[in-house]
């Protein structure tokens, strides 16, 4: 699974950030990430990354950060 993020600024509050965290790993788990799966996780450092992040911590899925100013990679 890949996973991309715009840029964008936020600030919350750690009730608002848990929240965005389980409403992110919902939408996750709905479409197919899992415990023990590895997760690419390509996106510029954005509050979304963050809430992705953990997110798939929460799932026990294993994130992969992956630059996206990097080359295209062959997965």
């Amino acid at each position: 699974m890949i996973i991309g993020a715009e840029p964008n600024v936020t600030r919350l509050s750690y009730a608002e950030l848990t929240q965005k965290i389980i409403q992110s790993a919902k939408y996750l788990s709905e479409n197919g990430a899992s415990a023990g799966q590895l997760v690419i996780l390509s996106a510029p450092q954005s509050a979304t990354f963050v809430y992705c992040y953990f997110a798939l911590h929460l799932l026990g899925a294993i994130a992969v950060p992956v630059d996206p100013q990097l080359p295209h990679l062959k997965l």
